[in-house]
């Protein structure tokens, strides 16, 4: 095989040895060292592929589409790149034909005419409309030598008509005289379809991206007006101080906007002593998008093209504040121009990275059973350090229940997935984890929103704003997951599809991977499990077994040097036991890449996009907040700036946080509130008799919860977003340009959350619900196709009426409550109602026929567990608040007792409480169906019941006597 050295290929060829080395760098080509030359060589094969490719560049074939050809290689993928680019060539044929045409047609005219001066072009180019309007119309006849009526043309316009000549009065309706304006029905015609051919004829710019790091600057502004800017004066000031005026190129002069005036920053030392009358303030630099351009090329157009080319980018956006506009100024910055009579300037307007899209990536590929061994996933992603993490070291967050026991096992419950456990071991991605664990034995009980046997870790976690320790959310963050989905469906089609899953989101995308039936492990003795979270593969192996092994994700492409290092933290989900004997944290080995994503600078698509600047979870359900319309209408008083508003005086307003409930019919969600919207719009709180109750109404049970705050707001329900989206996505849009968030409503998916973001115009949506501290991306189809019942609609808060006295709000939540713990309606119980249909359902033997497979616990009692131990430990935050602002509401002390007792039937009783029973979240088919177990669950039920009716007693008598 004969091999030519690089200066002979080049030379051969054509090419610079740097394009040779860019090809190669990107994995076009491959060269080949001697052992003993310091020449690259290439082979046959390399040869005949530049030639290839210098072929498809003559042909201007961007290397973008070149890149897209070698990686797959069939025929039909060229054949579709040159497709495109015949397209393309017809588009820019067919836009140069109108252009030629608009020059040929006003040189005609100018000819016939003897125009002599440019401010005639509006009425040329209203005679040539006219021209062309008549030819259209003879072309439209049926007898082409049919006589023209009418006065869109003047027949006196001919070659031999003289200068300055007018037509007579009434013939044509106006004079020709090319010095006198005249009135034209749409004098910026020309100008529009002109604009429009420009933007067909003018390619978006490549941009590249920058950082420009921060530094000390003297503007041009004045320092008795920032306002004002003196730039001839600031310039007699830098030459005679003798300062720096800045290399071109340097990142060391720059000009901005301030204002409607332009204005000057130079980069000054930090030592230096500004006695000059003249700004200075800190730069704060940042990542900005750079185009070269010429001066003459217009400004204008070419900052709305460098901007407009960034629209639909998948890895930088434009860096827009919430309110629309540029965070940070757009910025000139002087080149050494190659023609030193035109000026050459580089644009720089400020970006922000996207957050990670998988779809502008292809999809990972999962490696075939027998395809590779554990010992080649090891090698190809190699340790580079590992720490073993001492069991009694372990961190426990959010109060999990966590012990070393004699034999050297941690003991571990979480009840929920946000109570977990920290490793302290922090690791950059790529990563490993290995544990060896047990499950718990018979005394293990299912609870509430668990996935009994599941083991989750994750990776890192954030600060919580609320809480005040670390936010972790669910797998809808960053879980890596075995053993998941292990509870019951209502559908019992897909229960089975869904348990002893692999479950993870894949590292910075937080796209989501299910794997049915492959995550489950041994019920009885010691399971081992491995994570490899490489820069090769992302496998899961359990008890020696690769259960999956995964090849080209899009994490592995990006630049991992680059992420930053997160602690392993470990979870479940339920209250079964875990038993840890070894747990074990490794960093892989990794090697910073040297380049940029290929096509990473390559701005060539549209999109508009904007997000809130505050970005937090929604609700801390270890912290009780159970009831998530709290959570989204906190969110957007904090957004709106009312910090009194906080979940607890939701909680309250509602009644959430208060009234026991359970439905006459289906399951219809958890609190009040869920009640309420479920029913529809038009239910609400209606004075009626000094006192609030629930009633249908045209106010709706919004709109009235809203105004009592002072705000205006709207329920729009989903058959209105599907009659008019574009109306709604434009109202969206305007929300979060102000920073305000907008509510969904939802009992299914989506559940309750926020809008908190658009991209794309409004075609997708950025969404935040329940734990989850990142917002996710769903399209508004997916929104509008839900049912009524899994999304009744959006919810936007508008302007601010009145400031109601907090006292006063409080106030009058506690004056509902009699009404509220005594309702009934239709379609469901509140308040000791409730408790007794519950009891009654049990009793009855609802339960009898139900088969294990179609048994949900939540739906049909944990939920209102969950409602009822909510209650009784989360409303006394309230009602402190209310005793603090209203001293003579005291009677809310013995109301808080009461629920103490009711915290104390559920969980704390002497053996005689409702978990102790077998009634609670450990409730199982079988004690419902036994009619010796069953009945001193009702009893208890009814109990509670009891007890509701004192609260209610105290309550009213309290009510009568304070208000």
């Amino acid at each position: 095989m004969s091999l030519m050295k690089i200066t002979d290929l080049t030379r051969q060829l054509g090419l610079s040895s740097r394009t040779l080395r860019y090809y190669e760098q990107e994995g076009l080509i491959k060269s080949t060292r001697l052992p003993s030359e310091s020449y690259r060589y290439y082979d046959e094969s390399a040869v005949q592929r530049l030639q290839q490719i210098m072929i498809l560049r003559k042909m201007q074939i961007p290397v973008r589409e070149i890149f897209r050809i070698y990686e797959n290689p069939e025929i039909a993928t060229l054949v579709k790149v040159f497709a495109d680019k015949i397209a393309e060539i017809d588009r820019e044929v067919t836009a140069l034909s109108e252009l030629k045409e608009i020059i040929n047609t006003f040189l005609r005219e100018m000819t016939a005419k003897g125009i002599k001066q440019i401010s005639a072009l509006p009425l040329l180019y209203e005679e040539m409309e006219k021209q062309m309007e008549l030819l259209e119309s003879q072309g439209s006849r049926e007898d082409p030598a049919e006589p023209v009526s009418g006065n869109s043309q003047c027949d006196r316009a001919q070659p031999d008509s003289h200068p300055g000549e007018s037509c007579p009065p009434g013939h044509c309706g106006q004079t020709a005289s090319p010095g006198q304006p005249i009135a034209v029905q749409d004098p910026q015609a020309a100008l529009r379809r002109l604009n429009r051919l420009q933007e067909q004829l003018s390619p978006r710019p490549d941009a590249a991206i920058l950082y420009l790091p921060p530094m000390r600057v003297l503007t041009s502004c004045l320092k008795q007006n920032p306002q004002e800017s003196d730039i001839t004066g600031f310039w007699h000031t830098v030459q005679a101080l003798g300062l720096s005026l800045g290399m071109p190129g340097g990142h060391e002069r720059f000009e901005y906007q301030n204002g409607p005036q332009g204005a000057v920053m130079l980069r000054i030392e930090d030592s230096f002593q500004n006695h000059t009358a003249y700004l200075d303030i800190p730069f704060p630099g940042g990542l900005y998008a750079s185009a070269n351009l010429y001066v003459d090329e217009g400004l204008e157009e070419q900052f709305g093209r460098l901007v407009g080319s960034f629209d639909d980018n998948p890895f930088y956006e434009i860096d827009y504040t919430h309110e629309g506009k540029l965070r940070r100024h757009a910025l000139l910055e002087n080149l050494i121009s190659p023609d030193q009579r035109r000026d050459l300037v580089s644009l720089l307007v400020p970006v922000k990275r996207r957050m990670a899209n998988p779809a502008c990536f292809e999809k990972p590929t999962e490696l075939p059973a027998g395809s590779i061994t554990i010992e080649e996933i090891q090698a190809r992603n190699p340790v580079l350090w590992e720490r073993d993490v001492p069991l009694d070291k372990v961190t426990p967050i959010n109060d999990p229940h966590y012990r070393i026991l004699e034999n050297g096992e941690a003991e571990y419950t979480g009840w929920i997935s946000t109570r977990v456990l920290n490793t302290n071991v922090a690791v950059k991605l790529p990563f490993r984890v290995d544990m060896e664990f047990r499950l718990g034995g018979d005394d293990e009980r299912f609870g509430y929103g668990s996935e009994e046997g599941c083991l989750i870790f994750y990776h890192g976690a954030e600060p919580d704003c609320y809480a005040g320790g670390v936010s972790l959310g669910n797998l809808s963050q960053n879980g890596f997951g075995i053993n998941m989905g292990n509870q019951p469906s209502e559908d019992l089609s897909k229960a089975a599809l869904h348990r002893e899953a692999i479950v993870f989101r894949q590292p910075c995308f937080y796209d989501l991977y299910e794997l049915p039936g492959r995550g489950g492990v041994r019920d009885r003795g010691y399971n081992q499990v491995t994570w490899i979270i490489g820069p090769t593969h992302l496998a899961v192996i359990i008890n020696g077994e690769i259960r999956y092994c995964g090849t080209g994700f899009p994490y592995m492409s990006l630049d991992l040097s680059r992420t930053a290092p997160g602690d392993i933290i470990i979870g479940s989900n339920g209250q079964g036991m875990k038993y840890f004997r070894f747990i074990r944290v490794s960093q892989l080995a990794h090697a910073p890449r040297i380049r940029l994503q290929k096509e990473e600078l390559l701005m060539t698509t549209k999109q508009s996009n904007n997000i809130i600047p505050i970005i937090h979870r929604l609700v801390t359900d270890e912290y009780g907040e159970n009831y998530w319309f709290n959570g989204c209408a906190r969110y957007v008083m904090e957004c709106l700036g009312e910090t009194d508003y906080d979940y607890n005086f939701f909680a309250g307003l509602t009644g959430d946080v208060f009234t026991q409930y359970y439905p006459k019919g289906e399951f219809r969600g958890e609190g009040i509130t869920s009640y309420m919207l479920a029913e529809g719009p038009h239910r609400s709180l209606q004075e009626a008799d000094s006192s609030f109750v629930l009633v249908p109404g045209e106010t709706g049970f919004i709109e009235a919860l809203f105004e009592k705050c002072g705000y205006a707001s709207t329920f729009v329900p989903r058959k209105d977003l599907c009659k008019n989206p574009d109306m709604y996505v434009q109202t969206l849009v305007s929300y979060i340009d102000r920073g305000i968030p907008v509510i969904v409503w939802g009992l299914g998916e989506p559940p309750a959350g926020v809008l908190v973001g658009y991209e794309e115009y409004g075609k997708t949506l950025l969404y935040i619900t329940g734990n989850s501290n990142r917002p996710e991306r769903l399209s508004l189809e997916s929104f509008l196709a839900q049912n009524e019942f899994s999304n009744p609609g959006w919810i936007f808060i508008g302007s601010k009426k009145e400031t109601p006295s907090l006292a006063w709000l409080y106030r009058e939540a506690v004056r509902v409550l009699p009404k509220l713990l005594a309702t009934e309606t239709e379609s469901f119980y509140f308040g000791a109602s409730a408790f007794r249909a519950w009891a009654a359902d049990i009793e009855g033997g609802r339960f009898d026929d139900v088969k294990p497979e179609e048994f949900d616990p939540w739906s049909a009692h944990t939920a209102y567990v969950c409602g009822l131990a909510t209650n009784a430990s989360c409303c006394h935050a309230f009602l402190e608040k209310a005793m603090a602002l209203n001293p003579d509401l005291n009677f809310l002390r013995e109301v808080s007792a009461l629920y103490n007792r009711c915290g104390e039937m559920w969980n704390h009783d002497g053996g005689a409480d409702l978990e102790a029973l077998g009634g609670g979240f450990n409730v199982t088919l079988e004690a419902l169906q036994n009619p010796a177990r069953r009945s001193p669950i009702a009893q208890k039920l009814r109990d509670f019941a009891e007890v509701t009716e004192e609260i209610r007693r105290v309550l009213q008598q309290g009510v009568d006597s304070c208000f």
